[in-house]
């Protein structure tokens, strides 16, 4: 099976460029985005490309909620992984076992878990 890619998206530059690193040496393929409208862009570009969505929840100019619910209009089944640093994640996974949540900081191992676990949720 061909490596899954993964849209990244995050305003923090150095957050964002330690998680696509820890990513590709797992051997994914990492599209990064720095704001949710250039995330859209990119998505739309080829939409079934997109295996999953990395998003931090907290971003000037729309949340990653917001974000991976635009995404959802195109892609329902797109697992999300939400990350955040500072907020009370429980509400936004809504028991869907398409939706995860990461709190900043976290270890290598519990992203790549995080990721696997979706990305299998995917394949079923």
């Amino acid at each position: 099976m061909d490596a899954a890619t993964i849209l990244l998206v995050d305003d923090d530059d150095a957050i964002r460029q330690v998680i696509r690193s820890i990513l590709e040496l797992s051997g994914y393929r990492v599209v990064d985005a720095r704001a949710p409208l250039l995330a859209l862009e990119l998505f739309a570009e080829n939409p079934e490309a997109i295996d999953l969505l990395i998003t931090d929840v907290v971003m000037p100019g729309m949340s990653g909620p917001t974000l991976a619910d635009r995404l959802a209009a195109v892609r329902p089944e797109l697992p999300v992984l939400f990350i955040s640093g500072g907020i009370d994640l429980t509400p936004i996974t809504r028991g869907d076992d398409r939706r995860r949540t990461l709190m900043k900081p976290f270890e290598a191992a519990v992203l790549i878990d995080a990721t696997e676990t979706l990305l299998t949720v995917m394949r079923r």
